[in-house]
């Protein structure tokens, strides 16, 4: 699917060669249909800026203003409007430690954090190619669906200014939660649920494979295998 995405872009004028502020062809067809220009949800009508919401608005001019719009171009479908986070200023002292490691580390450091608000291909993208223009970055690996972003930097990486301009696109990093086991943990007690169930269901089932077909027993295991 990234293959088709990206050979579906290179049709398409490259990012660098579009005029600042131009809109992109996902754009010109989401302003056709009366939608965001940013994320293409519906317009309401009271949306006369071209976008739903101010946050679509605000990342859409980042994103055009960092020549950062090959994003629409990789994204095949609409978007999710850009998260609401009211006036909530992201508390970073959850950093420190990190920075501290990073500080006293020798060679290549892993680092790993918590992100939210990854939807999408084009959110990868995104956040991957804020990253390659960082200095001292080796290796970023992004798992939208574990919301798990892991680093491998160089001791002048710059961990906080990374973070904060990320989350001016509308993502939100926290730390890395230690609950890997205790999902694996989880999905094996689910596991073990539904093998119990379902063994239940054929003992009750094994008499009427076996051929019993009337009495109270057959009713009494009837019963029990659609209960």
């Amino acid at each position: 699917m990234i293959a088709d995405t990206l050979q579906q872009s290179q049709l398409q004028a490259p990012s660098s060669q579009r005029v600042p502020g131009e809109l992109t062809p996902r754009g010109i067809n989401a302003r056709a249909q009366g939608g965001c220009l940013h994320c293409g949800l519906k317009l309401r009508a009271t949306d006369d800026d071209g976008f739903c919401c101010a946050g679509c608005r605000v990342v859409h001019e980042l994103i055009q203003s960092d020549g950062l719009d090959h994003y629409y171009d990789i994204r095949q479908a609409d978007g999710v409007p850009v998260a609401d986070y009211g006036d909530h200023i992201p508390d970073h002292k959850w950093l420190e430690s990190l920075e501290r490691d990073l500080d006293d580390s020798e060679g290549l450091h892993k680092l790993s954090m918590d992100i939210q608000g990854v939807h999408c291909t084009a959110c990868v993208w995104l956040i991957e190619e804020l990253f390659r223009r960082k200095g001292h970055g080796l290796r970023v690996l992004l798992n939208p669906l574990l919301g798990r972003l892991e680093v491998t930097v160089e001791r002048g990486f710059e961990l906080r200014a990374f973070v904060e301009e990320v989350e001016r696109f509308g993502y939100l990093f926290g730390p890395a939660r230690k609950e890997d086991e205790r999902r694996h943990d989880e999905l094996l007690i689910r596991l073990g649920i539904c093998v119990a169930l379902a063994a239940n269901t054929m003992i009750f089932s094994a008499a009427i494979y076996l051929g019993l077909r009337e009495g109270r027993v057959y009713s009494l295991l009837t019963q029990l295998n659609y209960a």
